[in-house]
């Protein structure tokens, strides 16, 4: 079978032109003979699961097709794989689906999330019962609430950003807030060869221990507890009998798939709150969506969650925002364009795996065509700069590196391009700001910044982008939209959102104990 012989030699001999193979012949096959492929790739592995998952995760890397993860979780779901491994699968394929903004159906996003749910019930089934016994509501800690995520970084770094900015609102309205960090990047790299694409989580502090830092002039309160393969299971419980002594009124969960906040869900209320536009994994009974839906939108955002459900709307603004001066080399950088350019603007963190070849191929196919146009990279990308150094447009290409503030750096641009890819928000946000048009696709973060701005498909970019480079009103007219939408996304009450959103909690979590038994004066 020489689609197989293709997968082996480009996994064994990293060879590019395997792969090139290899896309080149999946594209090509109708839909059924793409299903007939991967089921006799799954027949050739047989019961050897962990070679199976691996060669998966591979091809999922390579061809970018939602359909491959059906066969990832087949083998997740029928071998006795103990449930911190199934964790980190799931971590690993849901970075690699979100880096590349692989559309994952509802049907296959729930039968993921069933798997999660499975692994996180059999961890809490080695925790000691009585320290999972649910707290009623009236004797939590008053006024006192966790904010739990996998890492914290910088200013600049979007989760961070919406874990500052819920602290500082709360903070406001008198909370005591702790934000509780549960860093997986340990376990990470214990089990680093069971895809082929692995990722890391990055962290301020990769230890546990208990920190206070300074963001946007805030002093947060941190507790940090570092994962580890060998220990994971009593660290676990020491992270359990921190949030029992802090009892706090709830938990806000941000960007799901945090182990702490969902073994707690088994005893306090937790709250996940994605950083996205679609719901994320996660044990915890109420989902916070940060956005406006209603109408078809709403129906299609709720076919990706559980009956047992129950959502919010907290609609907030970034008020703290990352505000120091651009770097002299970074100015420097920008001062070699000249100023009669058009200029689109790639920014992000991961621009090394979110940055494809299929879309380096639209941008120099831009290039091409208009010659007054330059494309200006931000952020620290050095594989994808290198990769540029062997291009014939690589003296279109200006790369100006990580840039302290994120605004000011994307000021001169004419045109945000956005990657397919699931994130991509805050320079997005940054973009409307600027009134700076953004062009990107649906299925992503950026997208929820205006429907004005979404292209049906990749292929649609260049003669999108074409437009907003001759067609001057229609690029005035896409700069009041900015605007518009600027003012639409931010000049909301976030302190008087965010009040509604905890009295509407309490009155939930009171109504549910009162529906199932729990309630006490």
């Amino acid at each position: 079978m020489e689609f197989l012989q293709n997968l082996l030699n480009g996994i064994q001999l990293k060879d590019e032109k395997f792969n090139d193979e290899l896309r080149k012949s999946f594209y090509s096959m109708t839909a059924k003979e793409q299903d007939d492929t991967l089921e006799n790739i799954s027949r050739c592995i047989g019961d050897d699961w962990s070679d199976g998952i691996y060669l998966f995760s591979y091809l999922l890397y390579i061809i970018k097709d939602a359909k491959i993860i059906k066969y990832i979780n087949n083998a997740l779901m029928h071998n006795n794989i103990d449930a911190l491994s199934l964790i980190n699968y799931i971590y690993q394929i849901g970075v690699l689906t979100f880096s590349n903004a692989i559309d994952v159906s509802n049907k296959l996003f729930l039968q993921t999330d069933g798997i999660y749910i499975s692994a996180v019930n059999d961890i809490s089934s080695h925790i000691n019962k009585e320290k999972l016994a649910y707290i009623p509501f009236a004797e939590r800690k008053k006024g006192t609430v966790l904010i739990a995520a996998r890492s914290i970084l910088a200013e600049v770094h979007a989760p961070t950003m919406i874990v500052c900015n819920i602290y500082n609102y709360l903070q406001k309205l008198g909370y005591n807030v702790i934000v509780l960090i549960g860093y997986m990047g340990g376990v990470q790299k214990d089990k680093k060869n069971d895809v082929y694409y692995h990722a890391v989580d990055n962290s301020l502090v990769e230890t546990t221990q208990k920190l206070q830092t300074d963001h946007f002039g805030l002093c947060i309160n941190v507790c940090n507890i570092a994962f580890t393969s060998q220990f994971f299971n009593q660290e676990l419980e020491m992270a359990v009998d921190y949030v029992r002594g802090v009892n706090p009124e709830f938990i806000i969960d941000i960007g799901g798939m945090n182990i702490i906040a969902d073994v707690c869900s088994r005893f306090t209320t937790v709250c996940s709150f994605p950083c996205v536009g679609t719901p994320v994994h996660s044990a915890a009974p109420v989902i916070v969506r940060r956005f406006h839906c209603e109408g078809e939108a709403e129906k299609i955002y709720d076919s990706y969650l559980t009956q047992d459900k129950k959502v919010y709307e907290l609609m907030i603004a970034n008020e703290l925002t990352a505000v120091s001066k651009i770097s002299r080399q970074n100015a420097a950088l920008r001062n070699k364009k000249e100023k009669d350019k058009f200029i689109l603007l790639i920014v992000g963190n991961r621009l090394d795996r979110e940055v494809t070849d299929e879309f380096l191929n639209v941008l120099n196919q831009i290039l091409e065509d208009e010659p007054d146009v330059y494309v200006e990279v931000i952020g620290e990308c050095d594989k994808l700069k290198n990769k540029i150094k062997t291009s014939d447009k690589s003296d279109r290409y200006i790369f100006i590196g990580y840039a302290d503030n994120l605004q000011e750096a994307m000021a001169d641009g004419d045109l945000f391009v956005n990657p397919p890819r699931t994130g991509g928000g805050t320079g997005a946000s940054l973009a409307l700001k600027n009134h700076t048009p953004i062009v990107t696709l649906g299925n992503c973060d950026v997208a929820i910044r205006g429907e004005g701005f979404v292209c049906g498909e990749l292929a649609q970019y260049p003669e999108i982008i074409k437009k907003y480079i001759h067609d001057a009103g229609f690029m005035k007219q896409q700069q009041e939209y900015c605007e518009h939408q600027d003012k639409l996304l931010n000049n909301v009450d976030s302190v008087g959102n965010m009040k509604k959103f905890c009295e509407e909690l309490r009155n939930y979590i009171i109504a549910e104990e009162e529906n199932n038994g729990t309630y006490s004066v």
